[in-house]
């Protein structure tokens, strides 16, 4: 699901002299926010709570974030919260303390 929203996020950004565009858009975002939600947890953790899938998820996230940025659009923050949380997560996991 969140490489496909990728993907149609970019056909509509990178083509936006199509007529479907603004409509690919709204669905890839809409598409979007029920992936963040179903993928992560508040603490940033993936629901499998594999660091793995956490790592793809995180992946899928910043080619998204990347995205807008290519074409100079701003980043919904809700993008940018959940990438944080979802970087200190296995971050956490890792460390001694």
């Amino acid at each position: 699901g969140a490489h496909v929203c990728v993907a149609l996020l970019q056909n509509a950004l990178m083509l936006p002299e199509f007529a479907e565009s603004k409509r690919w858009k709204r669905e890839a975002e809409r598409r979007w926010e029920e992936v963040l939600k179903t993928q992560f947890h508040q603490d940033g953790s993936h629901v499998s709570l594999s660091t793995g899938y956490n790592w793809a998820s995180i992946m899928a996230l910043e080619n998204m974030v990347a995205l807008y940025r290519r074409v100079g659009r701003e980043v919904p923050q809700r993008f940018l919260d959940v990438l944080e949380a979802a970087y200190r997560h296995p971050i956490a996991l890792s460390r001694p303390d």
